[in-house]
């Protein structure tokens, strides 16, 4: 079954290291090609996919490249929840969604 979004997308911000290291991906553009790559993707087998590719490419992830594809999980987790906005900062958690407005989740590891 595939649930519909409630909201369109899910901002995250956080202080954590979610991205492509330069010594993983060493060119800019190719980095910049990448993380485009990687917003447009839909679901799990496109992502599944996609980390096949860069291992291929480059090699095993480096944690924060496996952090960032468990985030593109958690934001559509997200999405489907209706969150507007995920903070996840200081070891803390905070969700915005159009329901509630301002919610704050107890302290959990997400990776």
């Amino acid at each position: 079954m595939h649930l519909k979004p409630f909201v369109s997308d899910c901002q995250i911000d956080t202080d954590m290291e979610i991205l492509l290291p330069t010594d993983y991906v060493n060119s800019v553009t190719e980095r910049l090609i990448l993380y485009k790559e990687l917003d447009s993707l839909q679901d799990e087998q496109s992502l599944l996919e996609f980390e096949t590719k860069l291992r291929d490419r480059f090699g095993p992830l480096p944690q924060p490249a496996k952090e960032l594809i468990a985030t593109i999980r958690l934001r559509w987790l997200a999405e489907k929840l209706g969150f507007e906005k995920l903070i996840l900062k200081n070891h803390a958690s905070s969700v915005i969604s159009s329901a509630t407005r301002h919610l704050i989740l107890p302290v959990r590891s997400f990776f």
